[in-house]
């Protein structure tokens, strides 16, 4: 069955919009020929698996459960945004620590713009299972554009706040992890009939992404009440 996946995201999102990604991109007729070959039937598949390197010396592939996959159909102006974002990871820790973000963000820009266009069916997207394996089915011939993305947390373990102490700490936000946002990117090229294969692995990644996790500053009544063993 078909799964449709809402808001796939991964950190605070800009709002922007598809502004200066789609300025020259015509959508409607981008999406054109993928809605014409829906109508006649010329469609295909893609079937998908996502893994690791095994463990062992000679143990099998490790597969990656729950990645998220998206298929859309192809934008050059997309892909070009994609890429000023990878190259702007390097130009400073800012720049690298709101990749991510920036990357949900210009997707998340495009599906409004698909929607605006009257082609939210050429939204896809699929949840890879325990065995790391994904499959699109009646998908229009065409190129398209598969984006996939998997979050690896890394708490933080921080010293334990004594009670004496916690009025002390009230204004301060905590960082209590981040997350490493793994993210694959190719082409893929759908023809009718057949059975397109994608395979994610961690040596064709496209693009890593950090997200921070913080936890938000308490209120003086929040620490009274834990002080005093009163639950929120």
């Amino acid at each position: 069955m078909r799964r449709w996946l809402a808001v796939l995201g991964v950190g605070l999102l800009c709002a922007g919009g598809w502004g200066s990604v789609s300025a020259g991109e015509d959508v409607k007729a981008l999406v054109a020929p993928y809605l014409s070959a829906r109508d006649g039937g010329l469609l295909g598949e893609v079937v998908g698996r996502t893994y690791t390197g095994s463990r062992t010396p000679t143990g099998p592939p490790v597969p990656y459960g729950s990645v998220a996959v998206m298929l859309l159909p192809y934008s050059s102006e997309l892909e070009q945004e994609l890429d000023r974002i990878k190259a702007g990871l390097k130009d400073s820790l800012r720049g690298h620590a709101d990749g991510a973000a920036r990357v949900v963000a210009a997707r998340q820009a495009y599906e409004r713009a698909l929607l605006a266009a009257g082609a939210g069916e050429m939204i896809r997207g699929e949840v890879s299972d325990a065995d790391g394996q994904f499959r699109f089915t009646g998908v229009p011939a065409g190129n398209w554009m598969l984006l996939a993305w998997r979050n690896v947390e890394h708490p933080i373990r921080g010293r334990k706040v004594q009670r004496r102490e916690a009025g002390q700490f009230i204004d301060n936000v905590e960082r209590i992890g981040y997350v490493a946002v793994s993210f694959w990117r190719m082409r893929v090229d759908i023809r009718p009939g057949q059975e397109t294969t994608a395979t994610l692995i961690d040596r064709n990644g496209w693009m890593i992404g950090v997200r921070e996790e913080l936890r938000l500053p308490e209120t003086q009544g929040d620490a009274v009440r834990r002080r005093q063993g009163a639950t929120r």
